[in-house]
């Protein structure tokens, strides 16, 4: 006797990327004559990662439980807190072992999103870290309850096209969380 236990729904961006087309055509045409405009929103994209702490060693700590090198403060570091030679040590330039899911693959985003954690960028983390590296969908309504900014941030990754919204997706309907 086979018994069949059921798949959990598909999460994979993969399995929506045909809707993406028309989004991706749209990129950059929201600042057509305005280079001002595009290095503010990267600037604010920038102080946003910072403030969600959405770098490798954080990542590395927080999301994938991994050990990190501790940067010691000796005196003789003048860098700017946010400069990448800070993290030079921390970047991944070799093989990165992380592997974005796939078309008809999941993640239990219920137990991967703590939308109640005491920490206040650690649910922005995990959403980032959700879509940016696993290429997971988040619910719109999950997303806007708990990435710093909510509507804000959401309105700045979709002028800069880092996100799309789904209009077919029927995973992760909000009465699930």
């Amino acid at each position: 006797a086979n018994s069949h236990v059921p798949m959990p729904p598909d999460t994979s961006v993969a399995s929506r990327i045909d809707e993406a087309i028309p989004f991706l055509h749209q990129v950059g045409r929201s600042y057509p004559d305005d280079k001002g405009a595009w290095e503010q929103d990267i600037d604010k994209l920038h102080k946003l990662l910072h403030l969600t702490r959405y770098h490798h060693p954080t990542i590395k700590k927080h999301i994938f439980n991994l050990p990190i090198n501790e940067r010691t403060n000796d005196g003789h570091n003048h860098q700017d807190e946010q400069s990448l030679e800070n993290y030079k040590h921390d970047y991944p330039f070799g093989p990165t072992y992380v592997r974005p899911i796939g078309v008809g693959q999941s993640i239990d985003l219920k137990h991967f999103i703590d939308v109640d954690s005491s920490t206040e960028w650690m649910p922005s983390l995990q959403v980032f870290t959700t879509l940016f590296l696993l290429a997971s969908t988040v619910p719109l309504s999950v997303f806007s309850q708990v990435v710093v900014g909510g509507e804000k941030t959401l309105e700045l990754l979709l002028r800069l096209g880092l996100v799309y919204l789904s209009s077919c997706d029927t995973t992760n309907k909000d009465e699930e969380w």
